[in-house]
């Protein structure tokens, strides 16, 4: 599925395990093999469902539950996602753990008489699909799967809702392959031990104003606005606040942190530090501090805005930042004849390396073309001699 930029938290969810087997006596191992492993079911309840937002592709997220002893959340789309068929509403599943798991997993819709709702597009009335879920973090939603088409929003609304609330039960159990045993790898994930939890720990703290310390306000210099923006009421443009932890800017973005002076962190009116930042895009900052709390910049942004984040990685020392934006925009960049000299002074400004490669290959490769049409005399000296140095090779 593809992400969305508008999301809503709901506040609470109800969770109920069924078919649960209890043992009267030992289990023989045929019975182990018939019998394992079980499913698990929780029902998320999407309350006031008829007052969640109802454009195609806006999505309302459950918070985290556990299920398999892994923590996942279930996005809803009542709207539909923007490959959803009219009047469909959509569902999709997301690992959050930091290990890839092999599941079968289904979708019902749970009506006022605990019957279940559907139609061909769902998989409550056939065989679950199976599935491989990527780890939290997944570049392109490869840590989630679902259906696109789970049910007909208007027969919903007129049979299906709880007390005005929507139930999906998600039931899922581990994938085994037609050959496993209990005694080989092939189920060796059932016996499951919890991940270090530092990575979602860290990325939690992402703009958690509670616990924040420092609260960075960037201008946001593209908002046209002008009932939004202070200007001519206060003298001040507009500014987007994003709130972080000094401790956490001190181990992984420490120029940033240096922005904030020398104290003691804490969260008390008196000790939280405000910055302000005029020379990057607010979603260019959002993605960069994101990344600093161990978070992954999606492919669509980095592409967007390669240049951006390699200005604004390169000023505050988040190099591995810098390095992938680089990458990608090697990659997403056609050199010509036209724009190679803009690239190469670029790189040879921003120390890109990689990029700085790129061009001056391009420039080796079509250099009768670019000694005709592009003027060298106002390239620094040493770049001129990167590129003879690599005409003479």
């Amino acid at each position: 599925p593809t992400q969305h930029p508008k999301e809503r938290t709901m506040n609470h969810s109800s969770m109920t395990d069924v078919g649960r087997i209890i043992d009267v006596g030992t289990q023989s191992p045929e019975f182990q093999q018939w019998s394992y492993p079980q499913w698990e079911t929780v029902t998320v309840c999407y309350h006031a469902f008829t007052h969640l937002p109802t454009t195609r592709g806006e999505f309302v997220t459950s918070p985290e539950f556990t299920c398999l002893g892994r923590p996942w959340r279930l996005r809803a789309y009542p709207g539909g996602d923007m490959i959803s068929d009219d009047d469909m509403i959509a569902a999709y599943l997301y690992n959050l753990s930091n290990d890839s798991v092999k599941i079968d997993f289904t979708f019902c819709i749970k009506d006022s008489t605990n019957t279940y709702n559907g139609n061909s597009s769902t998989i409550s009335r056939k065989p679950p699909s199976t599935h491989t879920f990527g780890p939290f973090g997944t570049p392109e939603e490869g840590n989630g799967a679902g259906c696109r088409n789970l049910a007909v929003r208007s027969t919903l609304l007129n049979s299906s809702l709880v007390g005005g609330a929507l139930l999906i039960e998600v039931r899922m159990k581990l994938a085994i392959t037609a050959n496993a045993t209990l005694d080989n790898n092939d189920v060796g994930t059932v016996a499951f031990v919890p991940e270090n939890p530092f990575v979602r720990i860290m990325l939690a703290s992402f703009m958690d104003e509670e616990t924040a310390d420092v609260v960075f306000e960037v201008e946001d210099k593209d908002d046209g606005d002008d009932d939004d923006n202070d200007d001519g009421k206060n003298g001040r443009p507009k500014t987007i606040d994003f709130h972080a932890h000094r401790l956490i800017l001190q181990k992984c973005g420490a120029q940033l942190a240096e922005l904030c002076g020398t104290g003691t962190s804490g969260t008390t009116s008196e000790t939280i530090i405000r910055v302000s930042i005029g020379d990057v895009k607010p979603v260019v900052f959002r993605h960069m501090l994101h990344y600093i709390y161990g978070a992954t910049v999606p492919p669509d942004i980095l592409k967007a805005y390669a240049r951006e984040i390699i200005d604004a990685a390169d000023k505050y020392g988040i190099a591995n930042l810098k390095l992938e934006a680089e990458a990608c925009l090697v990659r997403s960049t056609r050199i010509t004849v036209a724009n190679a000299m803009d690239h190469l002074l670029y790189a040879d400004a921003k120390n890109c390396a990689l990029l700085k490669e790129a061009a001056v290959d391009f420039v080796v490769e079509n250099k009768l073309e670019v000694l005709e049409r592009v003027s060298l005399r106002d390239a620094p000296g040493g770049l001129l001699a990167d590129i003879l140095a690599a005409v003479a090779r």
